[in-house]
């Protein structure tokens, strides 16, 4: 196991994505461990449920126009 609790933020872009970290990293425990992943919505969109039950919503896709 490398986690306890994993947390997800979405950015626009990789530049809001680093910023975003900077600021995380100012306000981290002096003890324990965090650490930082940075992903596409490609893959994200490509994890693989091992158990339980993917949900089939159109936020879960790297789909980028939503028409309503």
């Amino acid at each position: 196991m490398i986690q306890e609790s994993v947390y997800i933020r979405i950015t626009t872009n990789r530049v809001s994505a680093i910023a975003l970290e900077k600021r995380i990293a100012e306000i981290v425990p002096s003890e324990g461990v965090v650490q930082s992943l940075l992903v596409t919505e490609k893959q994200y969109a490509s994890m693989r449920f091992l158990s339980g039950t993917p949900v089939d919503d159109i936020r879960n896709s790297d789909e980028r126009t939503i028409f309503l």
